[in-house]
């Protein structure tokens, strides 16, 4: 394993991916406390009142009532089960709107994801020697540190806001109940407002920790670049070797083929063409060789050498080169320009030029 110290690359999207697929994302769990205290604080704005209410009616009717009520195991054991029941319902949508905001928390961070690597056992979970170094490791620590930072904050907020509303709390106590609920739940909503936004500034701060640390876990030695670049991409020896024994491969065809070519036509530098064509066992004349620039320059040197004539045409090099493959023969559509090469050719060699005009 690679020290920590070499490891200065930042992961490739490769390693990105693969850590994502193992389950291994910056999730920060200030994102979801945040949220989660937010949602709360919602709830707690929308239902406090007529719950407390409710709940406050309830028991008055039970009180006004209870001398009506049978004191057995039976009674008694109904009455709070229809209490339990009651107070289930109106705690039921908040507690929905909890979990999902809990499931979205995370998905608002790093996307859906589903990761069965996570859910695997793994020995060294169980392991007590393991579990005593992830207490005191260095992240445990900092991890320790933020808890106690966020906590002490949360605390000096709280304190100081519960401080500032000393004189209106002491009045409470002289207050009617009708009263002292909405006065009970603005003071609570300030409160956690006044949390809310510490948490805010922790959260934020909390996401770009998570995702700077990620990254520097994921860091890459400049060996593991390499071999994960010759893995995606081939090894660059093996790849030099194949391409030299290819171009190996095509000088020793070329240098069979060319010399019984009739003619090379050129670009004349970049592009060649050999071909050749027998009017007796031919249809149309047939591309012997070709090739562009290193190979061009090494079938035009083994025409000179065994004096192929070499014909510059451009344009009819190039459409050779595009539209035939080595072996085949030329399209219908280039006779016209190939036989006046040919004839051309035929001509300075003394030959009877029919043969070519009549491809």
């Amino acid at each position: 394993m690679a020290d920590d110290a070499q490891k200065t690359e930042e992961p490739t999207p490769k390693r990105l991916r693969e850590a994502r697929s193992e389950g291994q994302v910056p999730l920060s769990r200030e994102v979801n406390h945040f949220l989660l205290l937010t949602v709360a604080t919602i709830v707690i704005a929308a239902i406090s009142i007529p719950t407390a209410r409710g709940i406050t009616q309830r028991i008055k009717s039970i009180m006004e009532k209870a001398g009506q009520f049978a004191i057995s195991e039976k009674e008694i054991g109904e009455l709070l089960e229809q209490l339990v029941r009651e107070l289930g319902v109106v705690l039921l949508l908040p507690a929905l709107a909890i979990f999902v905001i809990a499931i979205a928390a995370s998905v608002l961070q790093v996307g859906p994801l589903f990761s069965p690597k996570r859910l695997q056992p793994k020995l060294n979970k169980i392991s007590p020697l393991s579990g005593f170094k992830r207490l005191f490791s260095l992240e445990s620590i900092v991890e320790f540190t933020k808890g106690v930072i966020k906590l002490v904050l949360v605390g000096a907020v709280g304190g100081i806001f519960l401080i500032a509303q000393l004189p209106n709390i002491e009045d409470y106590m002289m207050t009617s109940v009708s009263i002292l609920l909405p006065q009970t739940r603005s003071l609570l909503l300030g409160m956690m407002v006044s949390i809310l936004a510490v948490l805010l500034v922790i959260a934020i701060t909390d996401v770009f920790f998570q995702r700077a640390r990620h990254r520097k876990r994921l860091r890459m030695t400049r060996q593991e670049v390499l071999d994960e670049f010759k893995q995606i991409e081939g090894d660059p020896q093996i790849k030099a070797r194949i391409r030299r024994i290819r171009s190996e491969r095509a000088r020793m065809r070329i240098s069979q083929v060319v010399p019984s070519a009739d003619v090379v036509i050129t670009n004349p530098t970049h592009y060649a063409v050999a071909l050749s064509y027998d009017d007796e066992q031919m249809e149309a004349p047939k591309v012997l060789a070709k090739g562009v620039d290193y190979l061009a320059e090494e079938i035009m040197r083994l025409a000179r050498e065994t004096n192929v004539p070499l014909v510059a045409n451009p344009p009819l090099a190039r459409t050779i080169y595009a539209a035939c493959e080595v072996g085949e023969e030329v399209l219908p559509e280039h006779y016209q320009a190939v036989a006046e090469v040919i004839s051309y050719v035929w001509r300075l060699k003394g030959r009877s030029a029919e043969g070519a005009q009549a491809a």
